[in-house]
């Protein structure tokens, strides 16, 4: 019997790392959440969203256009942008509806950001990439 539960644990650790590695979540809570990410996008769908999760993204240049595409359905989600410390570099208005927003950041220097999504109540979709 515990060499089962020792198998169940050990599997069941396997199937969460290969799930989403990119997306760090933090607080959240959600139904229906299903993430696609890469290199230089954020996207999901969702229902009952609260919380915050980011990707990690590297910029290899001194300025990054960030755009995002929402279309919520039910409360509202706020994008934004952090440095490596947490420290906040730019941050969306509150997002509802369907809206469409473009974004030039200049940073200080190049590296490793971390692009959030914080949901409030939120249900719907997001789109974010960047360059």
């Amino acid at each position: 019997m515990l060499r089962i539960r020792i198998i169940m644990i050990i599997l069941f650790s396997i199937v969460l790392s290969s799930c989403s590695s990119r997306i760090i979540y933090d607080g959240i809570t959600v139904k229906n959440w299903k993430v696609s990410s890469g290199n230089k996008n954020f996207n999901a769908t969702f229902t009952d969203f609260s919380g915050k999760a980011y990707q990690i993204a590297n910029f290899k240049k001194e300025e990054v256009n960030i755009n995002i595409v929402s279309e919520i359905e039910k409360g509202t989600i706020i994008v934004y942008l952090a440095d490596e410390h947490k420290k906040v570099i730019w941050k969306s208005e509150e997002l509802s509806k369907k809206q469409i927003k473009t974004k030039s950041i200049v940073l200080t220097k190049k590296g490793n950001y971390k692009v959030f999504v914080e949901g409030n109540e939120a249900s719907g979709t997001f789109k974010i990439n960047w360059n």
